[in-house]
């Protein structure tokens, strides 16, 4: 809370992907290096090497399939460009994969049958068949089979061409193409073209997308512009705020300029577009540490991708216990509230609500529900007897690692009218 560091891990090897496995435990890939778990409340050293090597971009877990989702390491003439998508048992068996050549698969995503890939070549989510293999849509890009409307109303209608055709789209080259819900996606639009250059010389933004996949239409419905022109790397994810978390790095980083004097910045943003927090880290640069003043290039190369300094893939945030809305009233008699789960998972999570009378030391009632996997909004219901009503009642929410959360509710009849609490600060509702 007071902004300082909990616990600090070192590798050896660059690790892009770092998510959580479950609240004690860190999940990360390295490559060919190795994947980790890391129990980061027991120190640096309490870490254990997973079976199987994934490439770095992405590793999940899924605990529906009990199983880790990301990619195969790319050989050495891909470089960081992997191109088949595979999930392995605890064991260390592959028991899924599919490829895609040239794809440079950067993210994959799952949910029931289905595996959803962020194809940065082609800057699209592909929503493929985990049981057919078979290709259910595309979103994004050339081959587009959605219609496109970005956050200004501007409509981009697919082509089926195979080339970008003047950078067609409203995003490019993106990170983190993610399945959020049904309905809900985000990414981090790096903006830049197939000859590593920005396009329009637009900066790189943070994007969440609404979806109709009858008629087969996408909208952005939450936009930020960073002010950071990031070849690679960044992120977009919704939290149970309603706020947008996200990271990016500026190609170029001018010391001399308060606001671009940072290697890399972390971003909190209102859907309204409003910082709510804002990181930035400095630090030497990498070419001449002794000189404080120039401007210097944050990548290798001109002609490559891989930045230098401070770098962050994307940034993840968690919580100690669940986190719960304020309960209102129905007019049936039900207290109703949203619930969010301490970490983001590929699955929702089970949970079990229950509300206490404080005055008798009793059970009114308990009932189980599911944390929504991206920390959308859920509502949950919970019918309280008439008998009940009058008495002071506590809420207490569990998930399946036995994190609580306490929330004294008073009595019934005190409780806002449900009808009279709006969520317009709420990206989705």
């Amino acid at each position: 809370d007071e902004g300082g560091v909990a616990a600090v891990k070192p590798s050896d090897k660059r690790a892009e992907s770092v998510t959580m496995r479950d609240p004690a435990t860190v999940l990360y890939a390295t490559g060919r290096s190795g994947a980790w778990l890391w129990r980061w409340r027991e120190g640096a050293g309490n870490q254990e090497k997973l079976p199987f090597d994934v490439d770095s971009h992405t590793l999940w877990y899924s605990s529906s399939k009990d199983a880790y989702f990301g990619m195969e390491p790319p050989s050495r003439e891909q470089k960081n460009a992997p191109s088949v998508a595979a999930a392995y048992s605890e064991e260390g068996d592959q028991i899924f994969s599919y490829q895609q050549d040239g794809a440079h698969i950067n993210y994959v995503t799952v949910d029931r049958n289905s595996i959803y890939l962020s194809l940065r070549a082609s800057a699209a989510l592909q929503k493929v068949n985990m049981e057919t293999s078979d290709i259910e849509w595309v979103l994004g890009g050339t081959k587009s089979d959605f219609t496109i409307f970005d956050i200004d109303g501007n409509e981009y209608v697919p082509t089926g061409e195979d080339t970008w055709l003047d950078n067609f789209g409203s995003w490019h080259h993106q990170h983190k193409f993610q399945h959020l819900d049904a309905t809900h996606f985000s990414l981090f639009d790096n903006h830049v073209n197939e000859e590593k250059s920005f396009i329009d010389d637009e900066v790189s933004r943070m994007v969440v997308l609404e979806i109709d996949e009858e008629a087969k239409t996408a909208r952005e419905i939450f936009a930020f512009k960073t002010g950071d022109q990031a070849m690679i790397y960044g992120g977009a994810d919704v939290l149970p705020s309603g706020n947008v978390v996200g990271s990016s790095y500026p190609d170029f980083v001018y010391p001399g300029l308060e606001d671009q004097s940072y290697q890399q910045n972390l971003w909190e943003v209102t859907p309204e577009g409003e910082v709510a927090w804002r990181v930035g880290v400095r630090g030497p640069n990498p070419w001449n540490p002794d000189d404080v003043e120039a401007t210097y290039s944050h990548r290798v190369g001109i002609c490559e991708e891989e930045p230098v300094g401070w770098l962050v893939f994307n940034v993840e945030r968690f919580y100690e216990s669940p986190l719960v809305s304020q309960p209102c009233a129905t007019q049936e008699g039900s207290v109703r509230f949203l619930a969010f789960n301490t970490i983001r998972t590929q699955d929702d999570g089970q949970g079990i609500a229950s509300i206490y009378d404080m005055e008798r030391k009793s059970t009114v009632t308990n009932q189980a529900f599911s944390f929504q996997k991206s920390w959308l909004p859920r509502t949950v219901e919970m019918s309280v007897p008439e008998d009940a009503r009058d008495t002071l009642l506590s809420l207490v929410v569990v998930n399946e690692w036995k994190d609580s959360a306490r929330h004294l509710i008073g009595a019934f009849s005190d409780l806002p009218e449900c009808s009279d609490i709006h969520h317009n600060n709420r990206l989705i509702k």
